[in-house]
């Protein structure tokens, strides 16, 4: 059942409940939409509507561009110019932020192996699965293993340790959380579809194709099926600072690492 949602309008009158989609066109004609409260079951309190990353996005995404200041009258003159039909993979590439999803992703991936290096250090298991000793064979591993680890970080938290630190969340596409099933299924199609399973051929090709899907559409085949949506925040020089530090300390790990196993 879709969740219905409630906010205030210019005249402080609570109103509602009006679907996702009614709200969104609500706002975008308020004076103020941005500002405006918005509460849905499931949220603790009333929120504005800029702090609501689901809302927030696509209140922005509603906008018209405003046009630029009217020239003078004396000013005015006539520009022979050609027109171009400007393609949806144009116009939604600054808003998708593919890249940034690549390389949260990675970050991702690097997690779990570190979790997985740390784990057969301490118990042992490469003495035990000499197959493990064989470093595709481990990242084949790797790739299986993040899947219940990004299934309980989403159903838990709404986004994994690469997202955070690249200001990624996932939501449903009214904006309520991910529950347990949705999010699993989620990491396992992601694992077949993204990953391709972590074949390195194979994945190339299930990399471009998910980026194309994404160019194209607006949203990755996972999410399209799954009803998700995924939200970016801005990327300040404070979070690229954040990003720079991890992968500066993500690699040192994994350097150190090998290091220790070459011994």
């Amino acid at each position: 059942m879709t969740k219905l949602w409630y906010y205030v309008d210019d005249h402080g009158e609570t109103s509602g409940p009006v679907s996702f989609e009614r709200l969104i066109g609500i706002l975008a004609s308020l004076s103020d939409g941005f500002n405006s409260l918005v509460w849905i079951d499931g949220m603790p309190d009333w929120e504005p509507a800029f702090t609501v990353p689901i809302v927030a996005d696509h209140l922005r995404d509603s906008r018209p561009p405003t046009p630029p200041p009217r020239p003078a009258v004396d000013q005015m003159r006539v520009i022979p110019t050609r027109l171009v039909p400007v393609s949806d993979e144009d116009s939604q590439e600054t808003h998708l932020h593919p890249w940034q999803r690549f390389f949260a992703r990675q970050l991702d991936l690097m997690s779990t192996g570190i979790l997985f290096g740390v784990a057969e250090s301490l118990l042992g298991i490469s003495n035990n699965l000499k197959i493990l000793e064989n470093s595709s064979a481990e990242g084949l591993l790797v790739c299986l293993l993040n899947v219940p680890v990004e299934t309980f970080m989403i159903a838990t938290f709404g986004t994994t340790f690469g997202k955070l630190i690249y200001g990624i969340r996932l939501t449903k596409a009214e904006g309520m959380p991910i529950d347990f099933h949705r999010s699993l299924w989620r990491a396992f199609t992601v694992y077949i579809r993204g990953l391709g399973l972590g074949i390195p051929f194979v994945s190339l090709f299930t990399f471009y194709t998910a980026y194309s899907t994404l160019k194209r559409q607006g949203k990755t085949s996972w999410d399209l099926d799954g009803g998700t949506t995924v939200s970016h925040s801005q990327m300040g020089w404070a979070r690229i600072a954040s990003v720079a530090l991890v992968w500066c300390l993500f690699l040192a790990v994994i350097i150190a690492g090998t290091a220790i196993r070459g011994r």
